[in-house]
């Protein structure tokens, strides 16, 4: 018995280091990787807009938010930087902006939320709010 648990401690431990070190190199998506590492500092740093798009892999209707944002991020390249987050990989920064639900997208500018967008929505509504902020 003594031998499984140890067995079952050592897997775990490897799990969870293997998860924990996954989070530095996949946690966050940034349009502009030449010019920020992060979302964080894309949002402090960035003269243009930015737009970030918090979803998981398990929601349904982030489903139907990403290809609209994908597609947005081709709009509106070179005029506003749009990052993705993932909430299951990035509790801390959800966190810390307040995401209670998913899909939401936040828009910065100058380093201030000055929009947020909670739920699925048209890509003629993320639109409008985008261009709000230019």
């Amino acid at each position: 018995m003594l031998k499984y648990l140890l067995h079952l401690s050592v897997a775990l431990l490897f799990i969870t280091c293997k998860t924990e070190s996954s989070k530095v190199k996949t946690i966050i998506e940034t349009e502009d990787k030449a010019v920020f590492s992060s979302v964080e500092e894309a949002i402090t740093k960035s003269k243009k807009p930015v737009v970030v798009y918090f979803w998981a892999n398990w929601c349904g209707p982030c489903k139907t938010v990403s290809p609209i944002i994908k597609e947005l991020r081709k709009k509106y390249k070179g005029k506003v930087v749009i990052d993705k987050v993932n909430v299951d990989i990035n509790p801390e920064f959800t966190s810390k902006n307040n995401i209670r639900n998913i899909p939401a997208v936040l828009i910065f500018k100058n380093g201030k939320l000055v929009d947020k967008i909670t739920g699925a929505n048209s890509k003629t509504t993320y639109i409008a709010r985008i261009n709000n902020t230019l």
